[in-house]
């Protein structure tokens, strides 16, 4: 690989484990609207979750996308923000044991990181910031990756914007944060959100994935392959 890459940024699922996004998010929206629908139509969990999902997808920098979400979800019926959040918390916690199985570990995960962190480069976490801190705790843990040292991870209270095909707030904000101009990253993942990180400069490796295909008008990544192929160029 050339000489002038300083960073790799991963994105997490589909990439450094094996999940199936689309599943969990249904079987989460699924379980959620159950746990409230004692207090909370299930309509109304529904709607407004999707709704606030999708205003944080849609930032484009005016506001941290934590603001975002609950500027949306709350009230959520009866439910203010000051009671939802902790609320929320604890049924999240009480999810997780059942979600876990969505996960499939990919044990090479973690040395591909090790390997690129030995060698010198800044390891970045770029998951997609549209979901609650704590859900990306979790996913960490069940890669076998809570411990690993990165150089900084992208959370929904960090961010202003998520991946996205319109625009490249979500990956100029991370230069800016890290202090490395955009030619000296890498962008490894498995979707055409994480691709399109090319267009602002950056070197790409993708992942194949046989749950996503690349859309068009996407730049042809720099690498692609296995994430274990990494070791090959680094």
């Amino acid at each position: 690989m050339s000489d002038n890459i300083e960073a790799i940024l991963f994105d997490l699922d589909g990439t450094l484990n094996d999940l199936n996004q689309i599943k969990f998010s249904k079987n989460f929206l699924k379980l959620i609207t159950k746990k409230l629908s004692e207090i909370v139509a299930p309509k109304i969990v529904i709607k407004r979750f999707l709704k606030a999902y999708r205003a944080v997808r849609d930032n484009e920098g005016k506001k941290l996308n934590i603001q975002v979400f609950n500027d949306v979800l709350f009230p959520l019926g009866n439910i203010t923000k000051k009671v939802g959040e902790p609320l929320l918390e604890k049924m999240y916690n009480e999810l997780f044991p059942i979600l876990k199985s969505h996960f499939v570990y990919n044990p090479m995960a973690l040395e591909v990181l090790q390997v690129s962190y030995n060698k010198g480069y800044k390891i970045i976490l770029a998951s997609d910031p549209a979901a609650p801190k704590s859900w990306l705790i979790k996913r960490l843990e069940w890669s076998n990756l809570s411990n690993f040292p990165f150089h900084f991870i992208t959370t929904i209270e960090n961010c202003r914007a998520c991946k996205s095909l319109k625009n490249l707030i979500y990956y100029r904000q991370i230069v800016d944060e890290i202090k490395i101009k955009e030619s000296s990253c890498l962008m490894v993942g498995d979707q055409s959100t994480d691709m399109i990180a090319a267009k602002l400069g950056m070197k790409t490796f993708y992942v194949n994935n046989k749950n996503n295909k690349l859309k068009n008008l996407i730049p042809k990544p720099t690498y692609e392959g296995k994430i274990s192929d990494l070791l090959l160029i680094i």
